[in-house]
């Protein structure tokens, strides 16, 4: 039996604060880049900046549903290539799907707010 040192204690410690201070930072940075969407009526929105935010929301989303839900599936039963390959195009497909779904639904309001802002008031 190995003992663990202090030092490897705390390195180990260290790492896994290092894990989650990134993965806060991450969702930080997803947060700051979608800010500008709580003034989308009221003026112009840089979008591009709220693409990156949402198109890093679906990755970093999609990289918790994967580690928290597909690695715990995979991992209690054994699996050939061939399956792991199906499984793989299988997520592909669903993730470029609900991404598609997205962006289509994204493209749909913002053309939606820009011609309600571009027609004329009645008063």
């Amino acid at each position: 039996m190995t003992r663990i040192t202090g030092s490897a204690k705390r390195k180990i410690v260290m790492k896994d604060w290092g894990r989650t201070a990134l993965e806060i930072a991450k969702w930080v940075l997803v947060l700051w880049l979608l800010w500008p969407l709580r003034h989308a009526t009221s003026g112009p929105v840089d979008f591009t900046r709220v693409l990156l935010g949402i198109l890093l929301f679906i990755i970093f989303a999609g990289k918790v549903f994967y580690d928290t839900i597909i690695m715990g599936i995979l991992r209690q039963r054994r699996t050939s290539a061939k399956q792991d390959i199906i499984t793989l195009i299988g997520m592909v497909a669903g993730i470029s799907l609900v991404v598609g779904l997205l962006i289509v639904f994204v493209g749909y309001a913002i053309v939606q707010l820009y011609q309600s802002s571009s027609r004329p008031q009645d008063e």
